[in-house]
């Protein structure tokens, strides 16, 4: 059975830090790069042109798409694939559908879902020191943001430490692989 991780929140939760964290720490995890269509694709994304976007969907290829900042953000089922064959895919997303439509274009698959959290007043003090410029856009998307309705860990990420974050993820892991085999980075 193959194995994948979804980080879901609101911006500002710590998807994209857990991510990083636990594909440098736990192997076989690794960052799921989604499409990113306009703006500047950052490297945890994969740049397309509309074009290439357009051919995905007509292929019917395409998991999940929104458009939020300016840009079009996709999950496509040839990667989502490819990863899950390779590792253990860890996806952060933002949308209760994009979980649902994630864990169902693929329902072979094991999902863990973790719920990233942490208060609005965080979640600010956090876009702050990222970007001045964008927070009230964002803390837009963070009021908008739905708690998921079923998960297999809540983590409020202002009262728990990055590495228990990692540990709790990886032996939740640990649990759902059966005898596949995980280990963190330091060999345990």
């Amino acid at each position: 059975m193959s194995l994948g991780v979804i980080l879901y929140g609101p911006p500002a939760s710590g998807k994209s830090t857990i991510g990083r964290l636990l594909a440098e720490q736990v192997e076989p995890c690794r960052l799921f790069r989604r499409i990113k269509v306009g703006g500047i694709a950052k490297p945890e994304y994969r740049a397309m042109t509309p074009d290439q976007l357009e051919d995905l969907e007509r292929a019917g290829d395409i998991v999940w798409s929104n458009d939020r900042y300016g840009a079009t953000y996709a999950i496509d089922r040839p990667e989502l694939m490819a990863e899950l064959g390779n590792g253990v895919p860890v996806l952060a997303l933002g949308q209760v559908a994009a979980v649902w439509a994630v864990a169902q274009s693929v329902p072979s698959a094991r999902w863990l879902t973790v719920e990233l959290w942490c208060p609005r007043d965080e979640a600010k003090r956090r876009l702050l020191a990222r970007d001045p410029q964008d927070v009230e856009r964002r803390l837009a998307v963070w009021d908008a943001t739905e708690h998921l309705p079923q998960s297999d860990l809540v983590i409020d990420t202002r009262t728990t430490a990055l590495a228990e974050v990692v540990e709790l993820i990886r032996t939740r892991l640990i649990a759902g692989a059966g005898n596949a085999k995980l280990r963190t980075s330091s060999g345990s």
